[in-house]
């Protein structure tokens, strides 16, 4: 990691989001972090927040971390640790963001959220764009759920067409509407935009080749997985 850290800062790179697997599971994760920055490297983690207790975010804040997404599929909390699948997750990611936001901005630049859209937790999506807000959090960032011929056969989170029309003729609105009256910024508009080019329908006739394509940002970043 060293090195690729390195080569990315030989080559003009200046900013470096780390993820997995879960990155707070590195043992050097904040010394990784820290020789990112020498190297004039900006460096970002994305995180489910299990691990994130105030030791830790302490830790995090005082590495020069500079931005840090943490995934939360839902303001409920038994539907957040239904689809990551553990109990008790939905607290700890919570949690963890209410601890890091005490080093924002001073230390943390920007607390976002990752928030997957399935069908058991889209309906409730103006709702956990209001309840981010009140965490302090600025963005959201929404992404579509990719589901594997297993999960197909279930079912359970896969969205359906009904689903996308909903999601079109309901939901994006009251999204507009607590963006507006919050100041959250999500890439919602920017999702809607993509996906109706490809496929004329918000999430619609996605599939994985599909998702392996879009990438909103600049050619100078890039993810680096710790495993």
């Amino acid at each position: 990691l060293i090195q690729v850290i390195d080569w990315f800062s030989a080559q003009g790179g200046r900013r470096l989001n780390i993820s997995g697997g879960e990155p707070t599971l590195y043992p050097d994760l904040c010394d990784i972090i820290m020789y990112a920055k020498e190297k004039d490297v900006r460096c970002g983690i994305t995180s489910n927040g299990q691990l994130i207790d105030k030791e830790f975010a302490k830790k995090l804040a005082y590495s020069r971390l500079k931005r840090i997404y943490i995934s939360l599929d839902s303001v409920d909390p038994i539907i957040h640790d239904r689809i990551v699948c553990k109990k008790g997750a939905w607290e700890r990611t919570v949690n963890s963001i209410k601890y890091l936001s005490d080093y924002v901005p001073n230390r943390i630049k920007q607390i976002s959220i990752n928030h997957v859209l399935t069908k058991i937790n889209y309906s409730s999506l103006p709702e956990m764009l209001t309840f981010a807000s009140k965490l302090g959090v600025k963005y959201v960032k929404i992404l579509p759920y990719v589901a594997t011929e297993e999960e197909k056969n279930n079912g359970e989170f896969e969205l359906t067409a009904s689903d996308i029309d909903n999601i079109n003729n309901s939901i994006v609105q009251k999204c507009h509407e607590v963006c507006e009256k919050t100041g959250l910024q999500t890439n919602f508009n920017a999702s809607a935009i993509y996906l109706n080019k490809k496929a004329n329908s918000l999430f619609a006739k996605i599939n994985s080749e599909q998702l392996k394509d879009p990438c909103f940002r600049p050619f100078y970043s890039f993810d680096v997985s710790v495993n």
